[in-house]
């Protein structure tokens, strides 16, 4: 799956390149355009922007749209700002910012960022943000969507507790997805206000002891969907709890979180980990956690609480942990967490049930699926002699193949299925929202196709899922 996702990956920054029209603009000490800001004085809507590796005492403001910047290799922009805002200020739209890293931002107002974003439309990948005022901020633009992938936030904020690891402000919708933020200063690893948030498989600890307000803080509510996501809550921090919605107020246009398959874990000897504040939100539902160490699962108002198959234990060790003190919260043969999840059902039309995990460090995998969903952030893999069971019991169920990859017009997803009867087959876009239902196609056992129209989807990233109710296969897939 890895390799598949290697190759897949490589095959969107193909997509994603700009049309045969725009200009490739190369950066480095050996170039014409020494520095990434006379990069982004010369650029036009469309051009990519490849960066030689090095360290580059250097400030930009980029302006033209449709940009895709990239760091070919070991690429840091360091301590300087432009305009008293961020290392970078970002006022196109549709950038693409890929393998940078930003640190050492500092502004007279205390919160110089590695990136301010001001334009719409933001996707980070493979980047890096460390010891800034704040990591990365950006604006209020409710038709703009942020996405982060596989990135890396460490040791951000002044120490006022108003600036942060990453601030997002009311955007439209924020997503996170295999990313790694750790070690706020004094506030929080994640916060944001977008009308829809977004947190899939990712992991928020204190790794070097760090001072940490909240591992995520969603003060004004929204739509916001927490799955798969591992929080480690350090002895040090500032803040008792780990996840806060709502506590400035209700002012995004809806009051719902999903909290399901997450592992939560604290040092402090009090506090909550999922805490709301006394106005009722409308819906919360929390499946499948693991909550473990001296907390309080659910504090707070809530309309409608739906909560089951939840896994709480005061004392770390009784949850069944490999290896806590060195920060491993996959499970032991013993643990609890084994087999006592349930169906958490969808939200939006996304499917709660995880299918991907985090690796260590910013990496993805897919999760197994055989039995019963294990409660927490990772499914439990049997020793080898006992894996190949299991394994045999996910083959129920397998995609093989979707061609052509990347696809325009349609694709054809071939697949092995091991009992007749219907099955469903849907398509989920990178946040993980339902795009594409086809219910109830019935089919004999053995080796099957399916011939899918795409030509109604943008170009973009993509993942194809397969179900017959009781088992489940995915591929991501590229549309061009």
């Amino acid at each position: 799956m890895r390799q598949i996702l290697c190759i897949l990956f490589a095959a969107l920054l193909f997509v994603t390149a700009p049309e045969a029209s725009a200009r490739i603009l190369h950066v480095g000490p050996s170039r014409n355009l020494t520095l990434p800001s006379h990069a982004a004085s010369a650029a036009q809507d469309g051009d990519t922007i490849l960066i030689d590796a090095g360290e580059y005492a250097d400030a930009a403001r980029w302006t033209a749209d449709r940009l895709l910047i990239r760091g070919t290799g070991g690429v840091h922009v360091r301590d300087k700002t432009y305009g008293g805002k961020a290392i970078w200020v970002i006022q196109g739209n549709d950038t693409v910012v890929e393998g940078i890293e930003f640190s050492g931002a500092r502004v007279p107002d205390k919160n110089g960022a590695g990136i301010r974003q001001e334009g719409r439309n933001l996707t980070l990948r493979h980047c890096y943000f460390h010891h800034n005022e704040m990591g990365i901020l950006t604006s209020n633009d409710a038709e703009s969507h942020i996405l982060f992938e596989y990135c890396e936030f460490a040791d951000n904020g002044y120490g006022d507790g108003f600036s942060h690891n990453m601030y997002i402000n009311h955007v439209g919708r924020f997503t996170m997805r295999f990313c790694y933020s750790h070690d706020a200063v004094i506030g929080h690893n994640v916060k944001s206000r977008a009308h829809e948030t977004w947190l899939l498989y990712n992991r928020l600890d204190e790794a070097n002891g760090g001072r940490t307000s909240r591992e995520i803080d969603i003060p004004n509510g929204g739509l916001a969907v927490i799955v798969g996501n591992v929080m480690d809550h350090g002895l040090n921090t500032d803040n008792s709890n780990l996840l806060g919605f709502g506590h400035e107020g209700y002012s995004n246009p809806r009051r719902a979180l999903f909290v399901v398959n997450n592992t939560f874990v604290t040092a402090r000897g009090a506090g909550g980990f999922v805490t709301l504040p006394s106005s009722p939100a409308d819906t919360v539902l929390v499946y499948n956690n693991i909550f473990a160490g001296r907390a309080t699962p659910v504090s707070g108002a809530t309309l409608l609480l739906d909560s089951a198959s939840n896994i709480a234990r005061r004392d770390i060790a009784d949850a069944g942990f490999q290896n806590p003190g060195a920060g491993d919260f996959t499970l032991m043969a013993s643990s609890p967490a084994i087999d006592a999840g349930s169906d958490p059902g969808t939200a939006d039309g996304f499917t709660l049930l995880p299918g991907m995990q985090y690796r260590h460090p910013l990496q993805d995998e897919a999760r197994p699926s055989a039995g019963p969903v294990d409660c927490g952030a990772f499914e439990y893999l049997p020793p080898v002699g006992i894996r190949q069971e299991t394994s045999a019991a996910a083959q129920q169920l397998n995609i093989l193949s979707l061609a052509p990859q990347p696809a325009q017009h349609a694709v054809t997803v071939s697949f092995r299925t091991a009992h007749a009867g219907p099955l469903q087959l849907a398509i989920h876009d990178v946040t993980g929202k339902r795009v594409v239902t086809h219910h109830h196609v019935a089919h004999a056992p053995g080796k099957q196709r399916i011939r899918l129209d795409v030509q109604q989807l943008r170009r973009g990233y993509y993942f194809v899922e397969i179900t017959d109710g009781k088992h489940r296969s995915s591929m991501p897939m590229i549309i061009r």
